[in-house]
């Protein structure tokens, strides 16, 4: 399960990594982690031209880690402060979003890009609340968001969903104590696993859900139990005699 935290939850975290395996690391984790991801995007480095955006904070610093490792592959990487970045981002085959993450609390309106260049957030896109998912002036459309530590909210809720993009997720390594979580395919295979005696029982499924004028709960939870190997299901919806 990939760990949910808000961003004070995420803040104690991350000092809490400091204060076991020291910043430094934490952030040549985090650098490596996003230049991994942006290979993939790209496909191939050698010649490739990318831009960071490169903000004060940990989010700057992590891209500027990236920008470091996607070079020592051959890409020409140009690294743009935040503060002075044009207008329109153009010639580039993707653009990193190091600019502002978790702590971003203010207007940030980000530069244009091409409609063919790829862009990559690091951990999320720069004009977004962590917490809410409200957007806070004009972020770049991410076509992919690397999720740091821990998803947020932002990653699953709100407007910020429109320049999320596809999430890709890196642990880094951190101790979250998370209490919430994004359930993954992996968390779930030990409860559907078939074999060659099984019967009708061995996976059955009891859903209790929706209500006699609201069934779309029972509904989904009936679909998804069915797609997830469930050989036998009973539905027990409120307020409907069986």
């Amino acid at each position: 399960m990939i760990p949910l935290l808000s961003a004070a939850q995420m803040r104690d975290a991350d000092a809490l990594a400091v204060s076991t395996i020291g910043e430094d690391t934490l952030i040549q984790r985090a650098g490596y982690a996003v230049g991994a991801v942006a290979y993939n995007m790209l496909g191939r480095l050698y010649g490739r031209h990318v831009a960071v955006v490169v903000g004060p904070g940990k989010n700057g610093a992590d891209g500027v880690v990236a920008a470091q490792w996607l070079e020592q592959r051959g890409a020409r990487v140009t690294r743009i402060p935040h503060d002075v970045a044009p207008t329109l981002l153009s010639g580039y085959d993707l653009v990193i979003d190091a600019a502002f993450g978790l702590n971003c609390n203010r207007e940030y309106f980000a530069p244009n890009v091409d409609d063919r260049t790829l862009v990559l957030a690091v951990d999320l896109p720069s004009g977004v609340d962590a917490d809410t998912g409200a957007v806070l002036g004009r972020p770049m459309v991410a076509d992919a968001t690397v999720a740091l530590g821990a998803v947020k909210p932002a990653h699953l809720i709100g407007p910020a969903l429109e320049f999320v993009g596809t999430m890709k997720f890196a642990g880094l390594g951190m101790v979250t104590g998370a209490l919430s979580g994004v359930v993954q395919d992996s968390d779930l295979e030990h409860f559907v696993r078939q074999h060659r005696d099984d019967h009708k029982w061995r996976h059955s499924v009891l859903v209790v859900a929706g209500s006699s004028t609201m069934p779309g709960a029972a509904e989904l939870t009936t679909t998804g139990a069915l797609a997830a190997g469930a050989s036998m299901i009973r539905v027990c919806v409120p307020g409907v005699k069986s």
